[in-house]
């Protein structure tokens, strides 16, 4: 499988196509159901050390509901937490006016870093979690991938615009309206900006199904 072979028409696997190509990418999210599904994905088919980090407390508290799910191997994943306090029982915690030293932690890191509750910067501190990010973006060292979920309402348009411009691949989850599915919910993934030329702006349909498995929809 490669670039050149596939469009997002199918998205168990154009997700895994993402990951095995090692583009950075962001998932803006309406329900989280189906973000937690491609996460979980991404987990599975993500060969690399793995570092989360988890923007504050209850991003963190979620996280460990689904760790199960995830395929979270504990010899290749290592999750920070960035709070209030710096006390947390994740790997490493920062605190919210501690982000230059994470920034320089994360600099040091190979493999893919998973950015979880990017929006809620904006609620916990005057750092503007855009500011942040373009910051993790630009100064991400050769060989590290950074996948960011944030919550699609969230933000403006021009706000998502800017973000989708920090990464390879932005992609928008939401649930098919308005369709008759006899009580199974069906997801829209939208590819809403790309810089690899191969890959373009479509559309693909999906059902998460037991294990929070991504199931394509036929």
């Amino acid at each position: 499988m490669s670039l050149n072979e596939i469009i997002p028409s199918q998205s168990s696997e154009f997700v895994e196509l993402l990951v095995s190509s090692n583009l950075n990418f962001i998932v803006f999210y309406e329900n989280i159901y189906p973000a937690k599904a491609i996460l979980g994905k991404v987990m599975e088919k993500s060969d690399d050390q793995i570092t989360i980090l988890a923007i504050s407390n209850p991003t963190l508290r979620a996280l460990k509901f689904n760790m199960d799910f995830l395929n979270m191997q504990e010899d290749r994943v290592r999750i920070i937490c960035l709070n209030s306090t710096g006390m947390s029982d994740a790997h490493l915690t920062y605190r919210y006016d501690q982000l230059d030293d994470l920034t320089e932690y994360i600099k040091k890191l190979k493999g893919t870093l998973i950015v979880l509750g990017r929006g809620l910067l904006d609620v916990a501190t005057n750092e503007s979690s855009k500011r942040f990010m373009l910051k993790l973006t630009d100064e991400a060292p050769e060989g590290l991938r950074i996948i960011a979920f944030t919550s699609y309402n969230a933000y403006t348009k021009t706000d998502i615009a800017q973000f989708s411009g920090m990464f390879d691949v932005a992609l928008h989850v939401k649930k098919q309206e308005d369709i008759f599915t006899f009580g199974e919910e069906i997801y829209e993934l939208h590819v809403i900006q790309s810089v690899v030329p191969s890959i373009k702006p479509g559309t693909s349909t999906f059902k998460v199904g037991e294990e929070m498995k991504i199931m394509n929809e036929k």
